[in-house]
């Protein structure tokens, strides 16, 4: 029992009262507090029963005790989904002179029929600034508004209400007797909620208090209501913290099962005296009296039994107070984001890296309570979440909501072979983005540096020899990516592709054999390609259609001196396409082509005429596969001509 007499109890749900001994001081409350006397508009936005309403309590009694004054506006005894514009907004001038006990004092009633020519945020904003700030004696003022999720429920926009604060807060500059007024605001919502409007502007204004879960350098209170009742309090609140991740209300909801469950059984073992009092535990497979309190000195064996069978297993039923329905219906939510938001809850549940991005998604999840901002990403709030919530739980609402008129196996099967496509063809992606890419940077480099008249046989060796590695390198990946691709999207060839009659039995060894290869079908032209190339081919494209396969001697063919034998034949690409283009133009795509000045030669593309958008499209795939060197091929005929002239 704490020092004060007060009795110790843990409250589980609603807000704990000024003096309660379980209040647990966070950083949320030396932040608030600091904020609001240096002047600034606060609003605390978190999920249900992270504490919101006990830190404004608390942090409502420290001000007063210093000499301010304060007022709460709690948004759900105001408004409700019957109740009219008018009756909303004189309920909040009613609840502000009860706060600032100014009931006795103002006749609200003549005063709000006087100004009904005016709006009703006209009326308000005139009644703060006529009725509240002159008559409220203390030099600052502070209105807490609680619940304002509650609001956007209302059948009526309230979007001047917030535009309100936003304009009471503007005023400092202009009116010094709106320095001594401040709000701070309460509420599962964002901000962007607050102000929906979108020819207003948004409630851009405030700080944003972070209200975290308990640490265990901050729960001392709670070890009080454990003295006496488990033999090492410090380490059962540590097992606890180790389930709820810190989590107020479920916090003290197992404190209290941990202190209630204790006092059960002491009250059991010491009503029947002497050894026959130690009975078998009900929650325990263990009768001897020893055992039974060795058992008790290990919490993480203690808190995990209780942990399951009062909150996990069959969780429905033992959800008083309401805590994990509530999470529940939010992540149920229909609505467009019903699916992805499940998905993305999914990818946090599997422990891949989801980092903040502040999506709407993002924000569902996080004002569920099921997840929490952690170091630039996002986790599972805790233990309990992870367990109540899983995998299985997941799969199956996605598959309810998705096809409610098949059988529930092929839903669920259908469903994980669409999370394993995704997370493969992520996967996948990846790879070719981290791999790929560099790759044909160093082949296109390497390509470049070719050019380049004065390296030495030496220099020019190992730059072979650095080309030929990448090159085998790209074909590996290009051939797993391909296997892996075809998993993935898989596409089927026409039968009497497969029936071919067979023309060749072999080849002769050692002889240079040419063939060409006519296919109109784009995925049967790429798989011949590969196929070809596979098998020891020098594969080149000579048209849409046309593929050329030359038969090489070895299995690794070296690199090729002749620029034109390791390209792709382009027919549309001739040096004559460019005649119709200045010298000067001419020239300055040949030094862009030359320094690999891809944004250049784009720029140089554009004064391209209309009629040749063809040829535009040609050059810019050049520039994409790295094959500026083909570009200088194109221009260096050109240019010679023009020097001869």
């Amino acid at each position: 029992m704490p020092a004060s007499g007060i009795q110790y109890e843990y409250q589980v749900g609603g807000s704990l009262k000024t003096d309660a001994p379980s209040y647990v001081e966070r950083q949320a409350d030396i932040d608030l507090f600091h904020a609001l006397m240096r002047g600034e508009l606060c609003y605390v936005f978190n999920s249900r029963q992270m504490g919101k309403s006990s830190l404004r309590l608390r942090t409502k009694h420290r001000l007063e005790q210093i000499g301010m004054s304060c007022a709460s506006l709690d948004m759900t005894r105001i408004g409700s989904k019957t109740i009219t514009p008018e009756q909303w907004y004189k309920g909040i001038a009613i609840d502000l002179l009860r706060g600032f006990n100014l009931l006795e004092q103002v006749n609200l009633k003549a005063w709000w029929t006087e100004q009904q020519d005016l709006s009703l945020i006209q009326r308000l904003s005139l009644f703060i600034e006529e009725i509240i700030l002159p008559l409220v004696p203390h030099p600052q003022i502070f209105i807490f508004v609680d619940e304002i999720d509650s609001v956007l429920s209302l059948n009526f926009s309230v979007d001047d209400f917030f535009a309100l604060i936003r304009y009471c807060y503007n005023q400092r500059a202009e009116n010094p007797a709106y320095n001594r007024l401040n709000w701070t605001l309460f509420g599962v919502a964002t901000p962007a909620d607050l102000i929906r409007d979108p020819l207003l502007t948004p409630f851009n204004i405030g700080r944003a208090i972070d209200l975290r879960g308990f640490k265990l350098s901050e729960v001392q209170p709670l070890i009080d209501g454990l003295d006496g009742k488990v033999s090492n309090p410090q380490a059962v609140l540590k097992e606890i913290l180790a389930w709820t991740g810190g989590q107020p209300f479920l916090t003290q909801k197992l404190c209290r099962i941990v202190a209630d469950s204790r006092d059960s059984e002491t009250a059991r073992l010491r009503s029947e005296p002497g050894a026959t009092s130690y009975r078998l535990d009900e929650h325990l497979p263990i009768a001897n009296p020893h055992l039974i309190e060795f058992y008790y000195k290990l919490p993480v064996l203690m808190i995990e039994k209780l942990v399951r069978t009062h909150l996990i297993d069959n969780w429905e039923a033992q959800d008083q107070p309401e805590h994990l329905k509530t999470i529940r219906n939010r992540l149920l939510q229909d609505g467009p984001r019903f699916r992805s938001r499940l998905m993305l809850y999914l990818k946090i549940l599997r422990g891949e890296v989801v980092l903040l991005d502040d999506s709407p998604e993002q924000l569902d999840l996080l004002l569920s309570g099921v997840v929490v901002r952690h170091q630039g990403r996002l986790q599972v709030f805790n233990r309990i979440y992870a367990a109540v919530f899983d995998q299985a739980w997941v799969e199956k609402q996605l598959a309810a909501h998705l096809h409610p008129s098949q059988p529930k196996a092929l839903e669920l099967e259908t469903l994980r072979a669409e999370i394993s496509q995704q997370v493969k063809t992520e996967f996948l992606s990846w790879i070719r983005h981290k791999l790929e890419v560099p790759l044909n940077t160093m082949l296109g480099f390497t390509q470049l540096m070719a050019c380049d008249p004065s390296l030495t046989p030496i220099q020019r060796d190992n730059l072979m020899m650095i080309s030929h590695s990448t090159e085998c390198l790209r074909a590996v990946l290009s051939e797993a990516l391909a296997s892996q691709t075809a998993s993935v999207a898989t596409s089927d060839l026409p039968n009497p592709m497969l029936q071919a009659p067979q023309q060749a039995v072999s080849w002769l060894p050692q002889q240079p054999y040419r063939v060409l290869v006519v296919e109109d079908r784009w995925s049967n032209w790429d798989l011949l390609l590969t196929l070809l190339a596979s098998v020891g081919f020098e594969v080149r494209e000579a048209q849409p259609g046309l593929i050329v396969a030359r038969a090489q001697y070895s299995d690794t063919p070296p690199i090729r001196d002749d620029a034109a034998s390791s390209q792709s034949v382009h027919p549309a690409l001739q040096a004559e396409m460019l005649a119709m283009m200045p010298c000067e133009w001419i020239a300055q795509l040949h030094q862009a082509a030359l320094c690999t000045d891809e944004q250049q030669i784009f720029e140089l593309l554009q004064q391209l005429p209309p009629t040749q958008s063809e040829l535009a499209v040609a050059l810019a795939e050049l520039v994409h596969n790295f094959r500026c060197d083909q570009i200088m091929d194109l221009t260096q005929p050109l240019l010679r001509s023009e020097l001869s002239s």
